[in-house]
C-alpha cells in the first residue's frame, strides 16, 4: 500500500504495522510452543487476563468446546482442574511473551531511548482519547490493558 498523504492516515498506518508486526511475532511464538488458537484463548483465561465471557462472546465459544479445549491443557499439565495455569503454564506462558517481546523489539531498532519515550509521550493522550470514546474497549480478547 502507498504511504498515507494525510498525517493522520499515516499515523494509523504506522500504528497498524507495529501491531501486526507484534501480532505475528507472538502467533509465531505460540507455534514454537505448540499452542494453537483456541488454546492461547483458554491459556488467556487461565492466566487471568480476559474473562472467560470475553473469548465467549468474541470467539464464539460454546461450553463443550471451551472444556475439549481445557482439556487438551490439562492433560498437557498447562492449566489445573481449577481452570488456573500449573507452574508449567506460567512457565510456557512467561517464555511465549518473552519471545513476542524481543521479537517486537526490532521494530524500535532505529530508535534511541530519548526517541522511544518521546514516541510513547505522543501516542499515550491518543490511546486515552480513543478509549475515552467507548468504541474500543479497555480489555480486549488479546488481552492489551491500556491505563489511561
Amino acid at each position: 500500500m502507498p504511504w498515507p498523504a494525510e498525517p493522520a492516515a499515516a499515523l494509523w498506518q504506522a500504528c497498524t504495522l507495529l501491531r501486526e508486526h507484534r501480532g505475528d511475532g507472538h502467533v509465531a511464538a505460540l507455534a514454537a510452543a505448540g499452542i494453537g488458537g483456541r488454546e492461547a484463548n483458554v491459556l488467556q483465561t487461565a492466566a487471568g487476563i480476559v474473562p472467560r465471557e470475553v473469548f465467549e462472546a468474541a470467539r464464539h465459544y460454546d461450553g463443550a468446546e471451551w472444556d475439549r479445549v481445557s482439556a487438551r491443557l490439562i492433560d498437557r499439565e498447562l492449566v489445573g482442574p481449577d481452570g488456573k495455569l500449573t507452574a508449567r503454564g506460567k512457565d510456557m506462558r512467561n517464555d511465549i511473551e518473552d519471545r513476542t517481546d524481543r521479537a517486537a523489539l526490532t521494530a524500535y531498532d532505529r530508535l534511541d531511548d530519548e526517541q522511544l519515550r518521546q514516541l510513547l509521550d505522543a501516542l499515550a493522550p491518543l490511546a486515552r482519547a480513543v478509549i475515552a470514546t467507548g468504541d474500543i474497549p479497555q480489555v480486549t480478547p488479546i488481552g492489551q490493558r491500556f491505563e489511561p
